[in-house]
């Protein structure tokens, strides 16, 4: 009797551990749990939250009349007949932009180092590598009154100004969307069918396969013949 109650006591340890052995096979390690449920929440936070903005902030800091593609070198200010300038000089230093209208945006401070306002310089004539162009434009539109009218020259000597954008467009480009907005007012608002027609011969010569030109042609000689057929 005694051999069949230790027989049974004995069957009962082994199940016991046998049962315990599965539940810890298949349960985590400890802060195993917590460790998969940050990182979910985690990705989760990450794919919700928005993207950094990007700036440039700093971009410019170092530039001057050698970097590439666009230099700007001798910049101050200036009096001029009680109005205060921005002068300077930009540089084309090569890039993949063989020809191209430049445009410079400048953060500007007063004497004290103390922002007030931003202007964009934007020469008319456009540059090839090796070319530079001198600027010199009014802060009119862009400060209060009390910085750009009647301003002392000792405190104009202080102002500084700081390259926050470079931008370059391609003078091809830029000039042949010129051109299709002339010629769309003279077909379309000026009716000036001749001073249209001659726009378009140049600008075909120069841009043969043109879609937009091509379309414009079109409109031209459609224009053209409904007011022939008007006089009649």
């Amino acid at each position: 009797m005694k051999k069949k109650i230790l027989a049974a006591l004995l069957l009962s340890v082994i199940s016991a551990s046998l049962i315990a052995g599965c539940s810890t096979n298949n349960s985590a390690p400890a802060g195993e749990g917590d460790e998969q449920t940050q990182q979910a929440e985690q990705t989760e936070k990450a794919a919700t939250e928005k993207p950094a903005k990007k700036t440039n902030k700093g971009k410019y800091d170092n530039i001057d009349a050698d970097s590439v593609p666009i230099g700007v070198d001798e910049v101050e200010f200036v009096n001029d007949d009680g109005y205060v300038d921005i002068v300077g000089r930009i540089y084309k230093n090569g890039g993949d932009i063989e020809k191209s209208y430049v445009s410079v945006t400048f953060e500007i401070c007063d004497e004290t180092g103390a922002r007030i306002g931003e202007k964009i310089v934007a020469p008319d004539n456009a540059l090839k590598a090796g070319e530079d162009t001198r600027f010199d434009e009014n802060l009119i539109w862009e400060l209060d009154e009390k910085y750009y009218h009647n301003v002392p020259d000792e405190t104009v000597a202080g102002y500084t100004a700081k390259i926050i954008d470079v931008k370059e467009t391609d003078a091809d480009e830029a000039e042949l969307e010129a051109t299709i907005s002339d010629i769309e007012s003279a077909i379309k608002w000026n009716k000036e069918y001749d001073k249209a027609q001659i726009l378009l011969d140049a600008a075909m010569q120069k841009y043969p396969d043109n879609t937009d030109l091509k379309l414009l042609q079109s409109e031209l000689d459609t224009e053209k013949a409904k007011d022939a057929e008007g006089q009649k």
